[in-house]
C-alpha cells in the first residue's frame, strides 16, 4: 500500500492538498508522523528534510518536491538529491519549473557525470487542478489578491499592494470602482491595517472556494516564483482575468498567455482589463480555459503518475517511463 507523508501542519495548505490527491491517484493513503513509514509498501513524501527516517523505515521512498526550488537552501536541497546515491527511488517534480530549476542547480553545482546519474532519476509528472465552472456573470471591478499570505521573498506583497494602489487611484478618477479583495491565512505578523489598498476577509475552507471564486473578476500577480500554480488556474477556470508580472514560472505554466507583462506595463494592462473586460474574457475562455481543462485534468496527472512511479514488485515492462 501507498502512504504518502506530508509531515505535520500542512495538510490544510496547498501541500496537504498535494498530498491528498496523490493518495487519491494512486489508492493510498496520507499520513503525518515519520515514525508509521514502516506500515507502508513504498512512501511518496513531500517533505525532504524527513527522507531519511523515511528511507530507514520503508525500503521504497520517493521524492516529491511540491514546493518551488527557491524554498530551499543549496544545503538543504543538495543533501536531499544525494539520497539518490543512498537508495531513494526517484524524485517527482510536478511543474516544469520546478524540474528545470532543480536541472540547472546540479548542472551548476555537481560534476556532469553524477549530476546526470540524478537527472536520470527525475520524474516530471506535471500537477492538475480541480475543475470549476465558467461563471458567465462576474463583474471587472472586483479584482482578488491570489494568495492567501504576506510572504515578500516571492509575492512581493508590498509591491502589489502598492501597485494595485496606483491601478485603484487611476480607476476612481475615471469613475470605476475597482476594489481589490485579499483573502488571507498568515499576515506574518502584520495587520489588516497595513493593507489600506485591499479589503481584508479571511480565507474560506476549500469547501467553499466555489462560492467565493465567482465574485472575482480579476486579479494581478506579482509573483516572482512558484512551486506550480494552482490558485491562479481555478481563477481563469472561473472566468476571472489574470494580470502577471512577465517570470519563467508563468511562461511555463501558460505558455502563450497574453497577459504576461513587463513591471513597466503592469497598471496599463490591469486599465485596460477594465476597460476591455468582454474582449479579456473572450480571450481566456476561448485560449486559456481549454488548455487548463486538458493539460492540468487529474486523469492525465494520474496516467503520467503511473507512468513514471514504478511501484515495489513492477518490472519495467509494466509501463514506459515518463520523460
Amino acid at each position: 500500500m501507498l502512504g504518502v507523508y506530508h509531515g505535520k501542519n500542512v495538510i490544510h495548505g496547498s501541500m496537504g492538498l498535494v498530498a491528498r490527491k496523490t493518495a487519491e491517484v494512486y489508492g493510498g493513503e496520507p499520513f503525518s508522523d515519520w515514525r508509521e513509514a514502516g506500515k507502508y509498501e513504498w512512501v511518496v513524501s513531500i517533505v525532504l528534510e524527513d527522507l531519511p527516517k523515511l528511507m530507514a523505515r520503508c525500503k521504497h521512498v520517493w521524492a516529491f518536491i511540491a514546493a518551488a526550488r527557491e524554498d530551499y537552501k543549496d544545503h538543504e536541497l543538495l543533501r536531499a538529491l544525494m539520497l539518490l546515491e543512498e537508495g531513494l527511488e526517484g524524485w517527482i517534480c510536478h511543474s516544469q519549473y520546478t524540474r528545470d530549476q532543480c536541472a540547472k542547480f546540479m548542472r551548476e553545482t555537481l560534476h556532469l557525470q553524477l549530476a546526470l546519474r540524478l537527472m536520470d532519476k527525475f520524474r516530471l509528472v506535471t500537477w492538475a487542478v480541480d475543475r470549476f465552472d465558467w461563471h458567465d456573470s462576474k463583474d471587472r471591478y472586483t479584482w482578488v489578491c491570489p494568495w492567501v499570505w504576506v510572504y515578500e521573498a516571492s509575492k512581493k506583497n508590498t509591491y502589489h499592494h502598492q501597485v494595485t494602489g496606483r491601478v485603484q487611484a487611476i480607476a476612481a478618477q475615471r469613475g470605476w470602482p475597482m476594489r481589490t479583495i485579499f483573502r488571507y491565512d498568515n499576515l506574518a505578523q502584520r495587520s489588516e491595517a497595513d493593507f489600506p489598498n485591499y479589503v481584508m476577509r479571511p480565507k474560506v475552507k476549500r469547501g467553499d472556494y466555489d462560492s467565493v471564486l465567482r465574485e472575482y473578476g480579476a486579479f494581478l500577480s506579482t509573483s516572482s516564483h512558484e512551486s506550480f500554480g494552482i490558485y491562479y488556474l481555478e481563477l481563469l477556470q472561473t472566468g476571472a482575468v489574470g494580470v502577471f508580472e512577465d517570470y519563467e514560472w508563468v511562461r511555463k505554466l501558460l505558455p502563450g498567455y497574453p497577459l504576461i507583462v513587463q513591471r513597466n506595463q503592469i497598471v496599463p494592462a490591469c486599465l485596460d482589463v477594465m476597460a476591455r473586460y468582454d474582449f479579456w474574457r473572450g480571450e481566456v475562455k476561448r485560449m486559456t480555459v481549454p488548455f487548463i481543462r486538458e493539460r492540468y485534468d487529474f486523469e492525465r496527472h494520474a496516467r503520467e503518475f503511473r507512468a513514471a512511479v514504478r511501484a515495489p514488485g513492477e518490472t519495467s515492462g509494466d509501463h514506459d517511463r515518463a520523460d
